[in-house]
């Protein structure tokens, strides 16, 4: 039941990039995404793909069905639009950068060299990528590329989750910029690895809760991605306050069974959409703002 918690997470990036959230909203989004993947992924990995022989190669070429399509369509769709529309775009849009070599072009299509350790994009790519959130998929990657030898028992789990809280740690104590404690893989190891977690010791043993009580959850999630000026560093402890959050959320959301079936084909649509509106709303938004003068941010 986790269609339309995806939808709202993309929606909320996708708010966040049109000026209509606080920055840090979007940020949250991404971290809730990647609890959430690391989640599943343990999931799918433990029951279906390291029960079968070669599963980890099945594993990976399945990922890359699902993100590559989608991913290539869109970013050749924005291509043929930016080339259009290059001499009206708006300020929000200069994000959105045309390649201007080839090699550029198999960079933006490939995900490949997008971003360090250090949490810095690729000066380099960062002028080439055509969907701005491309660096957040190519963080993903890393960790679908990693986790089917992380996950396999709970004690490796608690290494890995031990190390990521151990970085966090260093992180904040050491005053680590920006890039360090959010763009960074090993700051998306947190995440990814409390997800990994809740799959081993919540999801089985958590009792089933009425949607009102998820309901609740949920409205605080929103409530705090929302708020202006509560922090100083809204992605200091504000960042980490909505990983507890949507720790909670994805333990609730998993004990908890549809009421009937439309409701739950009403979740699987919204999950179909998250991945697409994730990735074109750069490029939906510079339509219409085109198309719609004033409704630019």
């Amino acid at each position: 039941m986790f269609g339309i918690y995806r939808l709202i997470l993309a929606t909320f990036v996708s708010a966040t990039h049109m000026g209509k959230l606080p920055a840090a909203a979007g940020g949250y989004a991404v971290f809730g995404f990647y609890l959430l993947s690391g989640y599943l992924m343990t999931l799918v990995l433990n029951e279906v793909y390291l029960k079968r022989q070669g599963g980890i190669l099945i594993f990976y070429f399945n990922r890359v069905l699902r993100i590559f399509p989608p991913f290539l369509f869109i970013t050749l769709v924005s291509i043929v639009t930016l080339l259009m529309l290059s001499d009206v775009r708006h300020p929000v849009f200069n994000v959105m950068h045309l390649p201007s070599t080839t090699t550029g072009f198999v960079i933006s299509l490939t995900l490949i060299d997008y971003i360090g350790l250090n949490g810095n994009l690729n000066t380099h790519v960062f002028n080439m990528q055509v969907i701005p959130v491309a660096w957040s998929i190519s963080v993903e990657w890393i960790f679908y590329l990693l986790m089917p030898f992380l996950v396999r028992n709970k004690t490796s789990v608690v290494i890995w989750l031990a190390i990521s809280v151990g970085y966090t740690i260093l992180a904040i104590t050491q005053d680590y910029p920006y890039e360090m404690r959010y763009n960074s893989p090993l700051a998306a190891s947190l995440p990814f690895s409390i997800g990994s977690l809740i799959y081993h010791f919540a999801r089985i043993n958590f009792p089933r809760v009425s949607w009102k009580v998820i309901l609740g959850v949920a409205a605080l999630l929103i409530f705090h991605s929302t708020r202006r000026h509560v922090y100083n560093d809204p992605m200091m402890a504000g960042l980490y306050v909505a990983i507890v959050a949507n720790a909670l959320l994805l333990i609730l959301l998993s004990a908890f069974t549809p009421s009937s079936a439309k409701v739950g084909n009403i979740d699987k649509m919204c999950g179909r959409l998250s991945y697409p509106v994730f990735l074109c709303h750069y490029w939906v938004g510079l339509v219409v703002v085109t198309v719609f003068p004033t409704l630019r941010p």
